[in-house]
């Protein structure tokens, strides 16, 4: 299905697309591609564009100065840097001069991540911004997977009136999570749900790596991953670390020690293909969980501290591809040092038989979402041609 036929020539998008982290620039380069293949005559580009505030928050996140991962960090840094340049389309006028272009764009679309939180967080917005599309423009409004993930509710029901006013300026929204629907449709204005652009990103097993990561995977025929941000499980995540010894363990941040360490080595690519070699993972990353999804590894998708069944991305995405075997909330088993461990044992038992069909058709789902969401969007664009 693809849109060549339409008279749209220019598309712009603005989304967080420079955060230092790879989830940033992965959602960002998924979806540019995929509005480049759908619509193949249009010039497709990425508005260069982050709040200062933001910005300065990323890069402190990224680099934890002082820490005794600042090395690591670092090197991260440089290297996701590179990958913002060399991956993604930017349109890099200032933001004054483009907002002037606006107008001659066919489509303008807010794109994924939480661009929608609003939240009295210095490093947020505490009322709608920029990536709410709130400016005038003659171009057609669209969203594609946003998010509004955690917000304060207080701050959405004081600018009611004005949040219904700028999402009813859309042509078409699409977010990436049953919270944020909910939030859009308590103003009155109807979203479809499509799960993260991360899903777009081609999956390549001849991806190159450096010498001493082909080395260890050639000697281990059965490496377990693991991906973790917050070490607040630390015995939890030891025992599992310590009882895969002998299969080998390979940590993609710098939290646990293991038999290597990959925090500071892979470009976002690489990063993308890498979970295609565990055996299993571990992760409390939400793109992690994407990845183990889409590689078809068994895995546990671990919740953030603070984080319950009710407002988690991670939990949205597996319960609505019916697979809730896969997500675990530590702070309910906080004493049961082993619990991790025993959910790996009995996902590899069931893995094959029970739990990798069920991927496979939930794969299927969100591929219908998107082709759903995608059929409206060229319908919208075939009504307004005919109507010309």
């Amino acid at each position: 299905m693809l849109g060549r036929h339409l008279k749209i020539k220019k598309i712009r998008i603005i989304t967080y697309h420079k955060a230092v982290n790879r989830g940033a620039i992965i959602q960002s380069y998924g979806l540019l591609l995929h509005l480049k293949e759908l619509f193949p005559q249009a010039e497709v580009k990425i508005i260069d564009y982050m709040p200062l505030k933001r910005r300065f928050y990323e890069v402190l996140r990224a680099l934890k100065i002082g820490g005794i991962d600042y090395w690591a960090n670092l090197k991260r840094f440089v290297i996701l840097r590179k990958d913002s340049e060399n991956l993604l389309d930017l349109d890099k006028k200032r933001f004054s001069r483009i907002i002037k272009e606006l107008n001659e764009a066919d489509l303008l679309v807010a794109g994924s991540d939480c661009v929608w939180r609003i939240s009295k967080s210095f490093f947020d917005n505490s009322k709608p911004g920029i990536y709410w599309l709130n400016f005038n423009t003659s171009a057609k409004k669209i969203s594609y997977s946003s998010s509004a993930v955690g917000s304060e509710e207080s701050l959405i029901l004081k600018d009611y009136s004005y949040l219904k006013s700028v999402l009813s300026e859309f042509s078409l929204l699409s977010v990436r999570d049953q919270y944020t629907k909910s939030v859009v449709e308590s103003l009155g204005v109807h979203a479809y749900v499509t799960p993260d652009p991360a899903f777009f990103i081609s999956l390549n097993d001849k991806v190159v790596y450096k010498d001493k990561i082909k080395n260890f995977f050639l000697n281990k025929s059965c490496p377990v991953g693991i991906q973790i941000y917050n070490a607040s499980y630390d015995e939890h995540l030891r025992f599992y670390i310590n009882n895969n010894r002998e299969r080998g363990v390979v940590a993609l941040t710098n939290n646990y020690a293991s038999d290597l360490n990959l925090e500071g080595d892979l470009n976002t690519l690489q990063w993308c293909n890498i979970f295609g070699k565990f055996t299993f993972l571990v992760t409390d990353s939400f793109h992690g969980t994407i990845f183990g999804l889409r590689h078809g590894i068994p895995f546990i998708s671990l919740e953030t501290p603070g984080i319950n069944e009710t407002n988690s991305k991670k939990y949205d995405l597996l319960k609505s591809l019916g697979l809730t075997e896969l997500y675990l909330n530590l702070e309910k088993f906080p004493k049961n040092i082993r619990c991790v461990y025993e959910r790996q044992k009995d996902i590899e038992t069931r893995w094959e038989k029970e739990i990798l069909p069920k991927v496979s058709s939930g794969l299927d789902l969100i591929q219908k979402s998107f082709d759903d969401y995608d059929e409206k969007l060229i319908d919208l664009f075939e009504n307004l041609q005919a109507n010309e």
